[in-house]
């Protein structure tokens, strides 16, 4: 099953954003609803750590609904979570928002793994190799466990790329998940 988080809604709405969620859903993507408006954000883009810890809650509720429990996921993700992911005073990587989302996942009965990188998306940071695709293929080669789901939360790190090239990053990342789903 592929997932992804709807990335046109308040604020962001946006021609690119509804292109983003439309070629989603296009290649089988079931939308996760979000209403952007509700979490408290530090700077118009990245949650405080309030408005983390209340999209964390209302994603594990949402995914619950969508899967089920005694499942295992894949998230992979931009800034949404990856932002919350460093301690703001020292600047230094925490884990902190991607542990706290894989931790009420586990309590809900959902094996969760979470990749979350700032800056990327999927065509976003391809030149790293930190683009969606890229991120699925590293897990398919380690040792993590094939996902029964996988959820895409990004999208907006892509604003500015070509509709051609866009539509082809979505379709190889969907294309990528899919093939590693059990």
């Amino acid at each position: 099953m592929l997932l992804h988080a709807q990335t046109s809604g308040p604020p962001w709405t946006s021609e690119h954003t509804r292109f983003v969620d439309a070629l989603l859903q296009n290649e089988g993507s079931c939308e996760i609803s979000v209403d952007w408006t509700r979490y408290a954000y530090e700077d118009g883009d990245h949650f405080t750590d309030v408005g983390a810890a209340a999209f964390c809650e209302d994603l594990v509720q949402a995914v619950l609904v969508r899967c089920g429990a005694n499942r295992r996921l894949w998230i992979l993700s931009d800034s949404t979570i990856g932002h919350n992911d460093y301690d703001a005073v020292h600047g230094e990587w925490t884990g902190a928002a991607s542990a706290r989302i894989a931790a009420q996942l586990r309590a809900a009965g959902v094996e969760a793994t979470v990749d979350a990188v700032c800056g990327s998306g999927f065509a976003a940071m391809s030149s790293e190799g930190e683009h969606f695709a890229a991120r699925i293929a590293a897990r398919r080669r380690g040792a993590v466990a094939p996902p029964d789901a996988v959820l895409f939360i990004g999208g907006w790190n892509d604003e500015g790329r070509r509709a051609d090239q866009l539509g082809l990053a979505i379709s190889g990342a969907c294309r990528a998940a899919r093939a590693c789903l059990r």
